[in-house]
């Protein structure tokens, strides 16, 4: 199509960017730079909250304004505005066991756990999938599972490094095996490990978990160090505990890890926690606000199905299969499209929709509210 007859509109996923709430700066997907814009480049985006000839606003906006926000997407046509061509990462569910029963997971107040695992042809055809895709940064191996006590889990680790693909594993540890740090070090697939250590203390550590072989966890983490994979540490917890874990950690590993060792808050994954950590949120806007986990994420089951994100614990908001589909009609199906619109705004989301229960999602309503959106 002649591109003076096309029509332009401003991404629905164009966002301020959370971290920079009183600058001028802007972003679509996580991790991308933030662009300053200058008044006539977010007067053209305003403009174009309603499609807009290409050639009608080159009587308005310079050709110069307009090419650059086409160029960072954040003008983009107006038929396929809703379609994603990218991705941060792709969580792959592999198994569907974890051996701790951690109070700030909702696995700890779930009985019905089965040691089932992810069948290796499916998983392939993940694996090519995403490798045919193409813009996938990092794949995980876990929903709410622990990842290393799938049988599979070295042969998974081969077929990552087959299709070049990094891993960020999330894991507590105590099933991880000298075999194993030694197959993530040689297969060059991963990118970081992260341990959850929620306390330093053996009682408290128990308490929280419910698994008793504190120094055998800490003992695979000084390996895992020793052996120079990128060890980061998950913190989790109430605040106050929270913190005072994190200067112990760091207290006793930072000089062994290059980069600052973090923690960020707890939360209930959209209302799926119950009890302490429970922060009873209820969203009843008609219309919701952006979540840039829904458009940087896939989330996959152990039967291919692909979910809302990783706050979907009992994966209510499926829309569709992996096995049915490439990639990228799986992210641009008329139910993952129409499920982005409640997310965003553009359709009003039923009241059952686990974002109107969501952290981040609040977190979105508060800034738009700061910035005048």
């Amino acid at each position: 199509m002649n591109i003076q007859k096309q029509k332009y509109v401003t991404s629905p996923y164009f966002q301020h960017c959370d971290n920079r709430p009183f600058e001028n700066a802007w972003s679509i997907f996580p991790g991308d730079e933030p662009i300053r814009l200058n008044d006539e480049e977010l007067s053209l985006l305003r403009f174009c909250t309603k499609p807009i000839y290409y050639n009608q606003l080159l009587n308005v906006f310079s050709q110069e304004s307009i090419t650059k926000m086409i160029g960072y997407h954040f003008l983009t046509k107006y038929e396929t505005a809703w379609h994603l061509n990218r991705l941060q990462s792709v969580e792959i569910e592999t198994s569907k066991y974890c051996n701790w029963r951690c109070s700030f997971c909702p696995n700890k107040d779930n009985q019905n756990l089965q040691q089932k695992i992810m069948a290796n042809q499916l998983f392939l055809e993940i694996l090519q999938k995403i490798q045919d895709f193409g813009s996938v940064n990092y794949v995980t191996l876990n929903t709410y599972n622990e990842p290393v006590l799938d049988p599979l889990f070295l042969e998974r680790i081969q077929y990552l490094k087959k299709f070049n693909l990094k891993l960020i594993l999330y894991t507590n540890g105590s099933a991880l095996t000298n075999e194993m740090i030694q197959e993530l070090k040689q297969s060059g697939c991963l990118q970081e490990i992260w341990f959850n250590v929620p306390s330093l203390q053996p009682e408290r550590f128990k308490e929280i978990t419910g698994y008793s072989h504190f120094n055998k966890v800490i003992a695979v983490v000084n390996k895992a160090i020793e052996a120079g994979l990128n060890v980061n540490f998950s913190i989790q917890g109430q605040t106050n505990e929270r913190q005072k874990t994190l200067t112990c950690i760091r207290e006793k590993y930072q000089e062994q890890i290059k980069h600052p060792i973090i923690s960020w808050p707890t939360h209930d994954r959209a209302g799926n926690l119950k009890g302490e950590f429970n922060q009873n949120i209820h969203i009843k806007q008609n219309r919701l606000f952006g979540c840039n986990a829904v458009i940087s994420q896939l989330h996959i089951n152990m039967c291919g199905d692909a979910f809302l994100c990783c706050n979907d614990y009992f994966q209510k908001h499926k829309f569709g299969n992996i096995q049915d589909a490439s990639l990228f009609d799986l992210l641009n199906s008329e139910n993952a499209i129409f499920l982005r619109k409640q997310v965003y705004g553009n359709t009003q989301a039923p009241d059952d929709l686990l974002c109107r229960h969501c952290i981040e999602m609040k977190r979105q309503m508060v800034l738009l509210k700061l910035i005048g959106g």
